[in-house]
């Protein structure tokens, strides 16, 4: 790739500069820290990030490169950070590595040396765009691709590479506004963003003796009862439908306001046109002493028989002297359970 030859020179010049010799490393930069553990430490960072490079792991050698700056800071590395992240297509922190390692550098880089590198930071300023983010409250969080990287108002254009640039702008109390632009090198795009105050959803239960039964709200599937959580929507006008076969449909029109709880009890009332297929019956051994029977919190008859919807049911037996019974039952169509 284009980017290797030029960066294999710029890596020998560096190598030299993390004091193959004494010398060199003094040279490159006199008041670095001559600490010998340090030195092998930066070395093994910067030999690591030139096999990175080669296999053109360019997160990784950026990483190395970094870390062998910190350790020892010889001007060079900057020239290599620059190299990476143009290999990365990240004009602004090549430019910004590129002018740092100029100035740095000074009188100290020949005619020659910064002639070149004069002429790689212009090819990476004409890459580079500006957008101008216009957001309709102060203090918000401007972050492009994924990184935040000013607060609203802004007083200057943001710098980033040409290219496609995903903005999101956060402010509290406020929804969050996402934008996807694409950005030329040389142009400057503007960007309004109009903050809209975050409302609070209001929070639905729904209850019901019944188990199984498919609840539906605005015409999206939102479970089976029993609903062990309670549901989110947002302020507005809703409708539940609740349906199982056997069973009347039950339907319920609601609204919702910013804060709002609300409860939704179903009353699931068996069907008298219900198809023969839909339909079983349910017979207790019940015993002799005295007891309470509910079948999905309806009261069971003394005779123990009853005609149930075909699926599961919640049941309760409450005897003397005896401890609770508390289960769900299924019943079968087309017979006895």
């Amino acid at each position: 790739m284009k980017l290797f030859p030029s960066l294999v020179a710029c890596l020998l010049l560096a190598v030299a500069a993390f004091g193959v010799s004494a010398a060199a490393a003094q040279e490159a930069n006199p008041n670095a820290n001559q600490d010998a553990n340090h030195d092998q430490d930066a070395r093994a960072h910067f030999r690591r990030a030139i096999e990175q490079f080669n296999e053109e792991n360019f997160d990784a050698a950026l990483a190395e490169f970094q870390r062998a700056y910190a350790i020892d800071p010889a001007n060079a590395i900057l020239y290599n950070i620059a190299r990476v992240y143009a290999g990365q297509g990240n004009a602004v922190e090549a430019a910004r590595n590129y002018e740092r390692y100029l100035r740095d550098g000074g009188p100290d880089l020949l005619p020659e040396r910064r002639a070149e590198v004069e002429a790689a930071l212009e090819t990476q300023r004409s890459r580079i765009g500006h957008i101008e983010v216009v957001v309709s409250v102060d203090g918000a969080t401007i972050a492009i691709d994924g990184a935040d990287v000013a607060t609203s108002p802004l007083y200057e254009p943001l710098a980033v590479s040409a290219g496609t640039v995903d903005i999101e702008v956060r402010a509290p109390n406020h929804t969050d506004v996402r934008r996807r632009v694409t950005v030329a090198g040389g142009s400057v795009e503007r960007v309004e963003v109009e903050m809209q105050e975050a409302v609070q959803p209001g929070i639905l239960r729904i209850e019901s003796e019944v188990p199984g039964v498919v609840i539906e709200i605005d015409g999206r599937h939102v479970g089976e009862t029993p609903l062990n959580a309670s549901i989110s929507l947002p302020v507005g006008d809703h409708r539940v439908v609740a349906r199982r076969p056997g069973y009347r449909s039950f339907e319920e029109d609601f609204h919702t306001s910013q804060n709002s709880r609300a409860e939704i009890v179903l009353e699931m009332r068996p069907d008298p046109f219900a198809a023969a297929e839909d339909l079983g019956v349910l017979v207790l051994g019940l015993p002799d002493a005295d007891y309470e029977a509910r079948i999905d919190g309806q009261a069971m008859n003394q005779a123990g028989l009853r005609a149930l919807p075909v699926g599961r049911h919640r049941i309760e037996l409450v005897v003397e002297d005896r401890l609770p019974f508390r289960g769900t039952v299924n019943v079968e169509g087309g017979g006895e359970t």
